[in-house]
């Protein structure tokens, strides 16, 4: 209703627009000297055929008209309209004869309609922002921001080349130049996508049926109002790259949800919040932080939250490996969790690395934890005894994850929970898909903490101290 009631707005402004001009066409002077609201209305074209004083695009008319793409529609549209003979109409490229769907007098139309400016703004928008990244891919650019973070000292930040030390954080981040670039890259991937998107969500309306009718689209159950989105594949496909293609399906996904229970639930997404303490702040290198931060729901004591995609969703595994610094290991924590996961779909032999990567990073993605922490243990078949009620080629993936005590007990008790086994099927369905590998699927999960030892109790302590005391005293005495 609301962009109907604009439509007709902008209609009825650029009408009267054209209707001035058409009055000022005596001659160049009284065309360019036509004002309005204290500014020129017209300019002269003398190239034109039919009427050579036109809405001047850039004046105070395109002030009134602040939707970049009702302006283009609307002024190409008058330079049709001066047009009263369908002859000269359809002679025009640009022009179309139209009859009116009411039975109105037929009229010289423009032929783009809307959607079609709006493909070209956005195909020539997603143009530039590329161009600002020249031949830098987003694996160049995620290489170097990892590269960045890794660096733990200034002096160390300041020798490599795109980093910059942050004083307000204490760490490591993109300068300016590379964090605009990696900008530039989601943005122009963004608009790629934006088509699919909207054609899905206009779907969503009309509901799940009508959703899921269309391969490019899934339901995806958020609980909001509008649950259709565009699938994993079409975003790959309208990204200039897979990794890329799948970071923009789990921000956009993920930013979906208005709630934390729903966007917890979703195994890609985490619920984040941050206190407001960069207002105070010009930091104009922080473009991804204030992106974050517009998109957060703010809350008491200006704390904001929003649902973000998790970091595991990032798969340097989809990129040459040369962009990317060789990750630290952490050090193994005190405890682990070991876990098994029986999958259908592949054996032993066609588990292969890409096959692994893609199960550590679904366990990672799960768990929410770094994906070094994941370390797969050992794959064999499923007996063929256990395989007679598969039906199918079978596997049993053991693993294990570390870290302290607390970590290891929250982990075991999130495997353990439920829902865990569909959530995991969840999370490797969006990593096998990420690298174009079949997604298995997952028939059994089971879990185990592997505690360290306790400490001596305060009185079993005390007693070998006594029991040393009397040995030494003891002992003493002898001689």
């Amino acid at each position: 209703m609301y962009r109907a009631e604009i439509e007709t707005l902008h209609y009825a402004w650029t009408g009267g627009g054209m209707l001035l001009c058409a009055l000022s066409s005596t001659s160049e002077s009284a065309c360019t000297n036509m004002q309005i609201l204290g500014g020129n209305v017209c300019e002269w074209d003398a190239t034109s055929t039919h009427s050579k004083c036109m809405i001047n695009k850039t004046g105070v008319f395109a002030d009134l008209i602040y939707d970049k793409f009702s302006l283009n529609y609307h002024i190409d549209s008058s330079k049709c309209w001066v047009i009263s003979s369908e002859t000269d109409c359809n002679d025009d490229s640009s022009c179309t004869w139209t009859t009116p769907p009411d039975g109105g007098a037929a009229y010289c139309g423009l032929t783009k309609t809307i959607p079609d400016l709006y493909d070209d703004y956005c195909n020539a928008t997603t143009t530039w922002y590329e161009s600002l990244a020249a031949d830098d891919g987003i694996c160049k650019f995620r290489g170097k921001e990892m590269t960045c973070e890794a660096l733990e000292t200034e002096t160390d930040c300041g020798k490599e080349s795109g980093c910059s030390w942050s004083d307000e954080d204490n760490e490591c981040e993109l300068n300016t130049e590379f964090s605009g670039k990696i900008s530039a890259v989601r943005l122009s991937g963004l608009l790629s996508g934006v088509k699919k998107r909207t054609k899905c969500s206009k779907l969503g309306y009309a509901g799940e049926a009508a959703c899921t009718a269309d391969s490019e689209c899934e339901w995806l159950g958020l609980g909001e109002e509008n649950d259709c989105g565009a699938t994993l594949a079409t975003w790959k496909t309208a990204s200039t790259s897979d990794v890329g293609g799948t970071y923009l399906y789990g921000d956009v996904t993920c930013n979906l949800h208005e709630n934390e229970n729903a966007c917890n639930a979703n195994v890609m997404c985490t619920w984040a919040c941050e206190h407001d303490d960069h207002d105070d702040h010009d930091d104009h290198d922080d473009h991804d932080h204030r992106v974050r931060h517009a998109l957060r729901t703010r809350h008491d004591n200006h704390v904001y939250c929003a649902c973000e995609v998790k970091e595991s969703i990032w798969d340097p595994g989809m990129c040459p490996a040369e962009y990317f610094p060789t990750q630290s290991v952490p050090a193994v924590g005190i405890a682990s969790a070991t876990g098994a996961v029986t999958l259908t779909g592949y054996t032993a032999a066609q588990f292969g690395d890409d096959q692994k990567e893609a199960f550590v990073r679904g366990i990672a993605m799960f768990l929410n934890v770094p994906v070094p922490l994941v370390t797969i243990t050992h794959v064999h078949d499923v007996s063929s005894r256990k395989r007679r009620n598969l039906k199918s080629s079978s596997i049993e993936v053991d693993y294990s994850v570390s870290g302290s005590v607390t970590e290891v007990q929250n982990i075991v008790a999130a495997l353990d929970g439920a829902g865990a086994q569909s959530n995991i099927g969840a999370a490797l369905e969006v990593t096998f898909e990420a690298r174009g590998l079949t997604v298995p699927s997952v028939t059994a999960i089971t879990a185990s903490a592997i505690l360290p030892s306790p400490p001596p109790s305060s009185a079993h302590a005390l007693e070998k101290g006594t029991l040393c005391i009397v040995a030494i005293v003891s002992a003493f005495l002898l001689f």
